[in-house]
């Protein structure tokens, strides 16, 4: 691949990237706002089952066949790349299959025994076919990224994320107003009749979390047929695609590509399991917390109890909350974050093919200054606005934020952890040990799943306990994977890398939080906390400029002296 063509690719995809984290937050934040606490905990229920059948199925497609196509074509044997393509085609739809099936076979006792929630049974059902979807698009994906062509997958990306959004908010929207339609004229919502429209907006809840689940099965669809326009566009014909017309067995094919995603898909197995903790631990331990502690309950949350969440429904409320507001705004900082990762990795592992350890060492301080350049401001100015910012964002959702602000300051107080343990975790792939992620994120899970229902237990932290837990089990993976780096043989300092970044990150949420508490009660608070996040913002940016974090550094300056001088060189043997 030439610079034009990788610069070409880095920004297309980083654009894609861009454009679906964006409209990613526009969906969820006003679906939240549609569904609640309690919409969202359906929700949330039915994805957290979806997330590790589709690690296990589709989630190591596109790189393991980007990687066989690229092969193949480097060699010259298109034809066997094309075979390749529709072999992984015939044998990840019926694995796409059988994952559909699974999670079909499984919907009713999942909803009832393990998520705990019942009203989730028909989301499941509805998300259920996005498996299928999903492993023939990666196979489509992974064919084109290898034929260095990203177009694809960007457009498939921007695709997905504008139909989610569209069809779910429309579906969960209309659902519920036709519900409220129906009570107001006396019409029987579902065959049924209610007395109060509480009553018909409970029934209508878990059908809206349903219509929303169901728009991301409908946008997986979408993004394939955007996959296949383009594929039969760009359809080749045979006697085109290259000199060697030698093509591998198909059990061959078959077993190569299983033994490739295997170890990818236990990785993207593990990444889940944070989500799945929460999904099995949460709402069983916060019920049985309530049961033991029903004073306390009733005394810190006497709000929510008031605004008409019974004490049955509170524990997935508060999961819905957690996962649905919290956990859903807090990870557009770390995702934003990790796109640095994509032009910083191939770098690093060029430098280390070159085995030039200070070459190594000046792209791995480089990405983690990227990753905190986004990640200190973000993670630290919202930790100390917290509250005001869930506010602005779920002006009507007072009694899910009285339940969640807490739960979103810690993740967002601990949420460099997070940046890092990603950066991490591509750094140790771009040097040939992608063992170590597995072994660092195991822990983390470890960790998570051990301190879950401990911490949760505990009344006075509640659903907070599941962000503390998540923070513990991120710092670990940081602060091992640092010392593992160091076996390595790179010698670098995260603190001495960052500390500047930090500290001008520290001074934006300190800024933030005082413009906050001076102008607080005597504007608006929309307006407040607009002025608050600009003020911190603009203190960052000046900070950063007087420390001088921009300036370059001398690795980068003697390497540019080098190529300068190699030119000068170069042109005088030319005269």
């Amino acid at each position: 691949m030439n610079n034009k063509t990788y610069i070409r690719n880095t920004a297309v995809l980083f654009a894609a990237m861009a454009v679906t984290k964006i409209v990613g937050a526009i969906f969820k934040i006003p679906l939240a706002n549609v569904l609640g606490g309690t919409g969202m905990g359906y929700f949330s229920a039915a994805y957290g089952l979806y997330s590790p059948v589709f690690a296990v199925t589709a989630a190591g497609i596109p790189t393991v066949l980007m990687r066989r196509t690229a092969q193949n074509i480097a060699t010259g044997r298109c034809r066997n790349a094309e075979k390749t393509k529709h072999t992984a085609l015939l044998i990840f739809s019926l694995i796409g299959t059988a994952g559909m099936l699974i999670i079909w076979l499984l919907s009713g006792f999942f909803a009832d025994n393990i998520a705990c929630s019942p009203q989730s049974h028909t989301a499941i059902i509805f998300i259920a076919p996005a498996v299928l979807f999903c492993c023939i698009a990666s196979v489509y994906r992974g064919y084109y990224e290898g034929n260095l062509n990203v177009i694809p997958t960007a457009m498939a990306n921007v695709t997905e994320a504008v139909s989610r959004a569209v069809i779910g908010l429309a579906l969960s929207y209309g659902i519920l107003m036709y519900a409220k339609y129906c009570y107001n004229n006396g019409l029987a919502f579902l065959g049924t009749e209610y007395n109060t429209y509480n009553e018909v907006y409970e029934a209508a809840l878990p059908i809206a979390a349903a219509g929303a689940i169901l728009a991301v099965t409908l946008s997986e669809v979408c993004g394939l047929i955007a996959l296949l326009i383009h594929d039969k566009r760009s359809c080749k014909k045979t006697s085109d695609l290259g000199s060697d017309n030698t093509v591998d067995r198909t059990r061959d094919i078959i077993s190569s590509l299983m033994r490739d995603i295997l170890p990818i898909a236990v990785f993207a197995l593990v990444m889940n399991c944070f989500s799945f903790i929460d999904l099995i631990t949460v709402t069983r331990t916060l019920e049985l917390s309530l049961a033991e502690d029903q004073a306390f309950y009733d005394r810190a949350f006497r709000d929510v109890f008031a605004s008409g969440i019974s004490r049955d429904e509170f524990a997935n409320f508060a999961y819905g909350s957690y996962t649905g507001i919290a956990m859903s705004l807090f990870m557009i900082i770390p995702s934003f974050a990790g796109m640095t990762e994509k032009t910083s990795i191939p770098e690093i592992a060029s430098a280390w093919e070159k085995k030039n350890s200070q070459l190594i060492s000046e792209r791995i301080n480089t990405l983690f200054k990227a990753a905190a350049l986004i990640g200190c401001p973000a993670c630290f100015g919202a930790a100390v606005l917290a509250e005001p910012i869930l506010s602005m964002l779920y002006a009507d959702r007072a009694a899910e934020i009285s339940v969640c602000s807490e739960s979103f300051m810690i993740l967002c107080a601990g949420g460099l952890f997070m940046v890092f343990a990603s950066a991490l975790s591509g750094i140790f792939q771009a040097i040939g040990r992608a063992d170590i992620p597995l072994w660092l994120m195991g822990g983390a899970v470890v960790i998570k799943a051990v301190l879950n229902p401990l911490l949760i237990s505990i009344p006075q932290l509640n659903i907070s306990g599941a962000a503390l837990a998540t923070v513990a089990g991120y710092i670990f993976a940081s602060a091992a994977g640092m010392v593992l780096l160091k076996k390595n043989k790179i010698h670098i300092s995260l603190l001495r890398s960052t500390f500047h970044i930090v500290i001008c990150g520290t001074a934006c949420a300190f800024a933030a939080g005082m413009v906050y508490s001076i102008l607080s009660g005597r504007l608006i608070q929309p307006f407040v906390t607009v002025v608050s996040v600009f003020t911190g913002g603009l203190v960052y940016v000046i900070l950063l400029i007087t420390m001088g974090v921009f300036r370059t550094s001398p690795i980068i300056k003697s390497e540019n002296q080098k190529k300068y001088r190699k030119g000068l060189e170069k042109s005088a043997k030319i005269g």
